[in-house]
């Protein structure tokens, strides 16, 4: 809840930018029917258009909200654009229906993308070793530095790591951003004396 105010504020452009397309009646000499899909698609791409100027703004601070941003103003858009369309008499009420039906295909798609699990890794380390040691592995075997100069990141592509406990042992689960990658870090730390095992998982993206 306390995030309502400032998510609120941020909306406040994707506002102004509705209000600009509803100043006149939209896509005129298109069919009626079109003029809903029209309205709904373009409300929706203002939506995803505002989205990437956050992500360009502040990138990865865009994911700290506690709502799933792109589909809040991807959804907005596609409906005041649909609203505005209504109100000028533009369109009739079954046919923005039918526009915001068009529009939730791409985002409905995106959503079943986003629920499938992510394929990881579980490196189950020798002996429950301290995290520090876990970590001196993952450096020296898993890690390069980073491009920024500052500390170190993982070589493969991936969205989650983090050390966790597994069967009273230590281990690190990385979740990639690929399948193929799995075999990369089999073959890195195979034979190495402080790893027990390392197995395909999946996790929630």
């Amino acid at each position: 809840m306390h995030e309502l105010v400032p998510f609120a504020v941020w909306s406040l452009p994707l506002g102004g930018l509705l209000a600009l397309f509803a100043r006149r009646p939209r896509f005129q000499r298109l069919p009626e029917w079109v003029r809903g899909v029209a309205s709904s698609l373009s409300g929706l791409l203002i939506g995803v258009a505002l989205t990437m100027a956050g992500w360009l703004l502040v990138g990865g601070w865009m994911l700290a909200w506690d709502f799933p941003v792109l589909f809040c103003w991807a959804l907005a858009g596609s409906f005041g654009a649909v609203l505005a369309a209504r109100v000028s008499g533009t369109i009739r009420a079954w046919h923005g229906a039918a526009g915001i039906g068009v529009a939730l295909v791409p985002l409905a798609t995106l959503a079943w993308i986003g629920s499938r699990p992510a394929p990881g890794v579980l490196i189950v380390y020798r002996d429950d070793p301290r995290r520090e040691v876990a970590q001196q592995i993952l450096d020296s075997l898993l890690t390069v530095p980073h491009p920024s100069g500052q500390g170190r990141d993982i070589r493969w592509p991936h969205n989650r790591y983090e050390i966790v406990q597994h069967e009273g042992h230590t281990a690190a689960l990385i979740g990639l951003r690929g399948a193929e990658y799995r075999d990369s870090i089999r073959l890195v730390l195979a034979g190495h004396p402080m790893v027990i095992s390392v197995t395909d998982t999946t996790l929630p993206q």
